[in-house]
Formats: C-alpha cells, structure tokens, sequence
C-alpha cells in the first residue's frame, strides 16, 4: 500500500525505475506488467485505498519522489474478498486497528506470509499480529459495509520487534487453509 503517493501515480510513472526487472503489479480484479518495452494491464493508476502485490525478477526497493501523504476516511468494502491499503506510516496492533462495531464481519486478514483468523469467539489466531505501513492486507468479509481503521493507537515503527521484521524472500506460491 502506499500512505503517500505522487500527483501522478500512473503506473508507468510510479514503476519506471524498476522495469528492468520486469515488474508486475496486482491488484484486485486488475493487473498490469511491464512486458516486451511497454505497460500492459487493466490496471493504470495507483490508488490510495487499493493494496497491490508487486513481483520483479530481483528484490529491490521503490523511492517515490514528491509523494505527498494521502487522506482516506473510509473504505466501502463488498462481501468477499477487498484488497486495501494500510493508510499510515506506523503500525499498529490487528486488534486496536478494527473498529469494535465492525470486528463481527470479519472472516479473516491475509497479508504477504502471515493471516488471522477470527474465531467464534471473537478472539484471533494467526501470524498477523501488527498491520504495518506500505503493506496491503485482503480484508475477507461477511457482508458488505463502509471500513475505517481506528489509528489513535498506533505504535511507532520501530515498536516491530527484530523478530519480526527479518529479511526473507516470500514466495509467490503459498496457500492458506483453515
């Protein structure tokens, strides 16, 4: 996700210094890649409340230049499967995160390598512990509704312990089953 964007946040603007490695962005219900010398794919602009999965032949990072912070109040959601942003440059705990009124609609939140799980009971279960800034999250839901994250708890970055945050290479083929 990202909590800042540039005024011209067309794909090929955004990703331009990265099509060496072949770029591909998904996201929900669209894609573009970077194939052949040009940009191809449904998806054109990057939006502020959209999550996207970026792959590229190598690891490398994106500097958006002149980005400016972004403003979502809110996120209209459908029953199912949304691909949203987390709209902050800090983390902050999945369950300070959720709006109580709301928690009930949640099925689960998939993010890259880690879920939880909400139980019957309302607890959650999984590796998905923090929601943290310049990550997108499927939000699965039950039932269509309008979603704002509660952000007045939000913990410093460096709040992440070690642990958490070691490098590692994630793979593009992984499944969750519950």
């Amino acid at each position: 996700s990202f909590f800042a964007l540039p005024e011209e946040s067309a794909v090929f603007n955004m990703f331009s210094e990265i099509e060496d490695y072949y770029p591909r962005i998904l996201g929900e219900g669209t894609s573009a890649g970077y194939i052949n010398g040009m940009w191809m794919g449904t998806l054109l602009e990057i939006e502020p409340e959209d999550g996207y999965w970026i792959r590229s032949l190598n690891a490398t990072d994106i500097f958006i230049n002149q980005a400016y912070q972004t403003e979502i109040s809110s996120y209209n959601l459908h029953a199912g499967a949304n691909l949203i942003s987390y709209p902050s440059n800090t983390s902050i705990l999945l369950e300070d995160a959720l709006p109580d009124s709301l928690e009930s609609n949640f099925l689960s939140i998939l993010g890259e390598g880690v879920l939880a799980i909400r139980l019957e009971d309302g607890s959650w279960t999984g590796s998905l512990q923090y929601f943290e800034p310049n990550k997108g999250y499927w939000f699965i839901i039950n039932e269509a509704m309008e979603f704002s994250y509660n952000l007045d708890q939000a913990l410093p970055r460096s709040f992440i312990t070690e642990e958490n945050n070691k490098k590692h290479i994630q793979s593009s083929e992984q499944a969750f089953y519950y």
